[in-house]
């Protein structure tokens, strides 16, 4: 542990920039702190003290094991609503709990909750509640702060579907949900393919037609919403290819602006980047801007935004914004990072422990023209906004769990209803 410490302060911390001074002080500090402790760690508490150290840059790019705690959670997965954070995936055994809203966990409140484990999640508020899930159905963790008595069990107190309440022990489980196929956090959200042996219940399972937003995760899709190709919906859940060409998405991309919007006479083009959590947004440039250009002048562009759209995704937003300026029109709810982020880099894992973490060396701003070259990330100044853009939704509408559970999308209703 102290080798892998020391290795965080003297090699990771140097291809890292970005921890303001004091974050820098207060990383330093907690490094110190855990090279004197090291003999009283296991390691659910020597992951506690790197990720706690990590995630004081605030910078949701600079994470460890990409926010995935390495440790047996509890056996069900919850996601924070506009109503509450509500189970959307139990394990057999605990099927009465799919749809319930988590009141308590251990002796805290749902809200309060989340603050408790918050340090050691990097990024900023808004990233911090979309991941904060994962964290909070980990016994390990939740015991060190005091929250649960054990670190193989937890009290949790949920409010039922049908309205009543139901206090219950629940025991971590030593493998997750075998048919949970993508690893990002959004991917809850999306229930697995049924014939899985073992796999767990998921409230979408009894919904007959799913939202686009919650079929399974492509590069990209699309679909006609109207007669006659005058509306069209794009879906992507990575800003990268398949497989081994991960550049390949550019000309899938391209190839739908030459195949289906140029032929035909578009009047609203939705790009649906809601869950949707980055990749390489040199896969986006050319789409981004020639989209609006190739529109006639009364035509619109909707993007899709929500908590989890982050790093790639949000530069792909802005790109959009910046080419077809008021023709286009965010929507959903505020994103997973700021315009300005660090990011960049590749993985380190420690060399005793395996803990992966990744380094941020490359600054970006999103909402600003004219960067420096000598400080911002090359990419960035070249195909950065020509002028000053603002990223936060102009139409705000997040979902209540009875409207996921329905099966319903408020924010695409919202589009389609929109006068035009």
């Amino acid at each position: 542990m102290r080798e892998d410490l020391v290795f965080l302060r003297d090699d990771w911390f140097r291809q890292d920039k970005s921890f303001s001074p004091e974050h820098a002080a207060e990383f330093r500090a907690l490094v110190s702190e855990g090279l004197e402790r090291a003999d009283e760690y296991d390691a659910v508490s020597f992951w506690m003290q790197v990720s706690r150290a990590v995630s004081r840059s605030r910078n949701g790019h600079t994470n460890v094991n990409a926010d995935d705690p390495p440790f047996p959670g509890l056996p069900f997965m919850a996601w924070w609503f506009r109503d509450g954070l509500h189970v959307v995936k139990a394990a057999p055994p605990y099927a009465h709990l799919l749809g319930a809203r988590v009141e308590r966990i251990g002796t805290q409140d749902a809200t309060r909750a989340v603050a408790s484990v918050a340090p050691y999640i990097a990024g900023i508020d808004r990233r911090i509640r979309v991941v904060s899930p994962r964290y909070l159905r980990i016994p390990a963790l939740l015991h060190r702060l005091g929250i649960t008595a054990s670190d193989s069990e937890a009290r949790l107190t949920f409010r039922l579907t049908k309205g009543s309440q139901e206090e219950i022990v629940l025991p971590a489980e030593m493998s997750g949900d075998p048919g949970q196929a993508d690893s990002e956090e959004w991917g809850v959200l999306i229930p697995s393919e049924p014939r899985i042996p073992g796999r767990w219940l998921h409230v979408l399972d009894t919904v007959r037609s799913r939202p686009a937003i919650y079929r399974d995760s492509v590069d990209v899709d699309y679909e006609w919403l109207s007669e006659g190709h005058r509306i069209l919906y794009i879906r992507s859940n990575r800003v990268a290819g398949s497989g081994d060409e991960d550049m390949s998405l550019t000309w899938k991309l391209m190839g739908l602006i030459m195949t289906e919007v140029v032929p035909n006479a578009v009047q609203v083009v939705v790009v649906d980047l809601r869950l949707n959590s980055g990749g390489n947004f040199g896969n986006a440039i050319l789409f981004a801007q020639a989209l609006p250009r190739v529109l006639s002048a009364e035509a619109r562009v909707y993007v899709l935004v929500s908590g989890s759209t982050f790093s790639a995704a949000i530069v792909t937003a802005a790109m959009l914004k910046d080419s077809g300026g008021p023709r286009v029109t965010l929507v959903g709810s505020k994103m997973g990072d700021t315009a300005r982020f660090w990011a960049e880099g590749s993985r380190v894992c420690l060399p005793n422990s395996k803990l992966s973490i990744k380094p941020s060396w490359g600054l970006q701003d999103w909402e600003e023209a004219g960067l420096d070259l000598a400080r911002y990330f090359w990419a960035n100044v070249v195909w950065g906004p020509r002028q000053r853009i603002d990223l936060s939704p102009e139409i705000e509408i997040e979902s209540t769990f009875e409207e996921y559970q329905a099966g319903r999308d408020p924010a695409l209703e919202r589009v389609l209803a929109t006068p035009r």
